[in-house]
């Protein structure tokens, strides 16, 4: 089976999401200047976030982990 990267976004977005505070995909696509749909399309893994996404959603994402 082939490593497919959009599985681990997949998870790191919807993570991100949650400890940013529960925000709705719309909220969340605003906070990051997307849309709604496009937080929709990582969180169903066709396809992973823009590079330069990346940075802010891994923050999210780990800023829990950093303090639980």
């Amino acid at each position: 089976m082939m490593y497919d990267h959009t599985t681990t976004w997949r998870h790191i977005v919807q993570r991100a999401r949650f400890n940013a505070g529960g925000l709705t995909q719309a909220e969340f696509g605003d906070m990051l200047g997307v849309s709604a749909a496009a937080v929709n399309n990582w969180e169903m893994g066709r396809c992973k976030p823009q590079t330069r996404y990346q940075a802010e959603i891994l923050a999210m994402y780990l800023d829990c982990r950093d303090r639980c």
